[in-house]
Order: C-alpha cells, then structure tokens, then sequence
C-alpha cells in the first residue's frame, strides 16, 4: 500500500472520475443542457470546469457562454439529466482499481469518506448504493454542504471534522487540479490519480501522482 496511505487513519475520495467512470454520463448532459439552451460548447474550456462543484460550473457557463437562468434551477435540470442518463439505467460503473483499493484500506481499519463536487449527498448516497460500495464509507459530504466547492479547501476541512478526525490523520485522493489545489489549501496531504493529467496534478503540488488506482494498492 501506499505509505501516504498506510500512515493515515482515514481517507477521503473525489467521486467522479475518480472511483466512479462517470465522465461520458456528464458529457451526455452537458451536450442536452447546452442544446436545449442553443449554446455551443467549446471543447478547448473543458478543463478549466474539471473538479469544481456544479454550482460553479453552472455560473462559469452563466459567465462564459451567456447560459440564462437562475443557477440553483440550472444545477437541479443538469444533475436531474444526468441521473436520468447514469443512475437509472444503472449504466455507471467502478474505475479500474477502485473496488481492489477499497478493500485493501478497509482490512487496514481505514477510514473511508467521499466528498464530492458534482452530486447531493442523498444522490451520491444511492450512486454508491447501486455500485455495492455504500456500506465502506462512514462519511458522504457534497459541495452543497459548504459555502464554497473546490478550489476552497471547504470540502475536504468539513469531511474530516465529520470524521471526527483532525486533517494530519487524512489523506485526500483526487483526480483534479482544482481538488488537488483544494486538498493543499486544507492542509491535508493529497495523492492524484489520473492518466492524462499527472503531470498537472504533481504540478499543482499533489504529494505523490499516480495513473491509476491500482498503482496504490
């Protein structure tokens, strides 16, 4: 195991595109919701909105793109498309290594919770639910709960003090730039996990950056 990882009392997951292939599920929503507002995406801004909450991509689009509505309502008709596309057809699946990696932590008496930027918790709650990986996880906590998502170190200060522990005893494992930077922001010491973007993540100062999961076990 990972010696960030071995240390800890306790570990704390990003959610989408993280343990959670969940990626074509959002692209799917994004391409309906800018269709039925005639907007045209742009490819070339995709990772200035990876790792941030929905409410602020929302007022990122509202800002950008001229997207009109009140952005709670926005945020409500995007999740609703995506769970219509992702969680009732039950089309989401674990990212290689998660289940393997999970295991593994929760033999070693870890500690596990999950703070996420794109769900509420009820529906992260039924996310993991339907994957068979609710019961490891002792705290769920969304950027809904907070005053400010990730890049804020919000999240990540509220899921441990929901753990009951103070952050020296946790680790954070994180897909993005914008978690990464919220993770160091914290105080909290943070592994990054992602193929294309590792050489961001140790960039935006992750204390050790990985490709995969497995690469943790």
């Amino acid at each position: 195991m990972n010696s960030l990882l071995q240390h800890a009392k306790a570990v704390i997951f990003d959610a989408d595109e993280l343990l959670i292939d969940s990626k074509p599920m959002w692209d799917l929503a994004t391409d309906e919701l800018f269709a039925k507002n005639h907007l045209t995406w742009k490819e070339e801004d995709a990772h200035l909105f990876i790792g941030r909450s929905i409410p602020n991509i929302v007022q990122m689009w509202k800002d950008m793109y001229g997207l009109n509505g009140d952005v709670q309502t926005i945020v409500e008709g995007y999740r609703a498309l995506f769970y219509e596309l992702a969680l009732d057809s039950k089309k989401l699946q674990l990212m290689p290594g998660a289940k393997e990696l999970i295991d593994v932590l929760v033999q070693n008496n870890k500690l596990l919770a999950v703070a996420t930027g794109g769900h509420t918790r009820e529906k992260m709650t039924a996310i993991l639910e339907m994957l068979g990986i609710a019961q490891y996880f002792s705290v769920i906590v969304s950027s809904d709960d907070v005053t400010h998502g990730k890049p804020a170190p919000d999240i990540f200060l509220f899921a441990a003090t929901h753990l009951g522990l103070p952050k020296t005893d946790c680790v954070i494992v994180e897909d993005a730039v914008n978690g990464v930077e919220a993770a160091k922001a914290a105080g909290i010491p943070v592994i990054g996990v992602q193929t294309e973007r590792k050489a961001l993540l140790e960039k935006a100062g992750a204390d050790v950056a990985v490709e995969t999961l497995n690469e943790l076990l």
